[in-house]
């Protein structure tokens, strides 16, 4: 997993940095505004809001929805996505995940009360369960928001409709390990326009004219050299999804094959569905984890990351939360025996070959 800029468009980029500086002013200015409306054209939202990462996204999303209470999340993401809850001031509630590795919504539903405030649904590995929809129509019940981590899921999409576009906002990231990144990075994506006003004055310390702050807000600002990365990339997403879609098929053609039967599964991907295939995810049964990546290392494979090794439930950072092992079986087992194939658009179909010659060799 590495940030891929073709070399066409590193001059590009290194004459607008030279503008950048020609300029003076180095954040929230011209490109910042473009990368916004570029990316709300893309996803067909009214409003884009660019932050300083993706977690900034997501605790700027929060607090400018007004949220105190209760956020029901999947223990099986990664840490920024409780930060950010926290951050803003509420409480992450944990449910557990069903066997597509997102937000189950029976198990939703149990946790639910009158301080849920509400519900947090992460397109983990840029896959977006068919359970949004069942989840979006709980949070409609209930009069609260359904958010949507992002981070994920650039250009995935179900049924036609974007990641980031089925909640009433969401957050994104431009971390360099994803599908398209900016060094850091992030945005905030919403039809909800109170909510872009809100998330713009919180960006900039919550200052209104001049220094008069309004509101408590923070440094969440992108600067104009993230955007420009940002925009060079954002021409490439449709390209680069393409690519990792050829890889994942040959992907998924391997697993198919006899050597792999009840040993190594991939994650379904349900019908309607175009993952931006950020991670190819695939479950070992009887195969220890550690033991496989270490062969293919040997043979100078680095496997990608998990998607996440250990769920947040069990970490130290969240045992105030008051959570322990076995709240949530079905995150433990799916964090536990799962593998990310190597997958990143600028891998050569050589690479990709010798990884699918050398993995059935290693299975005993």
């Amino acid at each position: 997993m590495r940030i891929y800029i073709p070399e066409e468009d590193k001059s590009w980029i290194i004459e607008k940095f030279s503008d950048i500086l020609d300029s003076r002013i180095l954040t929230n200015g011209q490109f910042c505004a473009d990368l916004e409306k570029k990316l709300g054209s893309y996803l067909g939202v009214k409003h884009v809001i660019a932050t300083n990462s993706g977690t900034g996204a997501l605790e700027a999303m929060i607090e400018a929805h007004g949220l105190k209470g209760d956020v029901v999340v999947t223990p099986e993401t990664f840490a920024a996505t409780i930060y950010a809850i926290q951050k803003a001031g509420c409480r992450a509630v944990f449910a557990d995940v069903g066997e597509d590795m997102s937000l189950d919504p029976d198990l939703v539903a149990k946790v639910m009360t009158k301080n849920t405030k509400a519900i947090m649904t992460v397109h983990i590995g840029g896959h977006i369960s068919p359970s949004v929809w069942e989840l979006r129509e709980i949070a409609e019940r209930q009069g609260i928001p359904l958010l949507e981590d992002s981070a994920h899921a650039i250009g995935s999409k179900l049924n036609d409709k974007c990641a980031g576009t089925i909640g009433s906002s969401s957050g994104f990231s431009f971390f360099p390990t994803k599908v398209i990144g900016s060094a850091e990075g992030g945005f905030i994506a919403t039809n909800d326009t109170e909510v872009a006003e809100n998330a713009l004055l919180l960006r900039d310390q919550g200052k209104k004219v001049g220094n008069l702050c309004l509101v408590k807000g923070y440094n969440w600002r992108m600067s104009e050299f993230q955007a420009v990365i940002a925009l060079s990339q954002l021409r490439r997403l449709d390209e680069f999804i393409s690519r990792r879609n050829e890889i994942s098929k040959q992907y998924s053609q391997l697993l198919g094959s006899k050597p792999f039967q009840d040993k190594i599964t991939e994650l379904t991907v349900p019908k309607g569905a175009r993952p931006n295939w950020y991670k190819f995810i695939a479950f070992l049964r009887g195969i220890d984890r550690g033991t496989l990546k270490a062969k293919l290392k040997e043979k100078s494979i680095e496997m990608s990351g998990e998607v996440y090794e250990v769920p947040c439930h069990t970490q130290p950072a969240f045992e105030d939360l008051g959570y322990k092992e076995g709240d949530f079986p079905v995150t433990e087992r799916v964090c536990r025996s799962h593998v990310c194939f190597p997958l990143m658009a600028s891998l050569t179909d050589a690479q990709v070959q010798y990884f699918c010659n050398t993995l059935p060799g290693l299975l005993s």
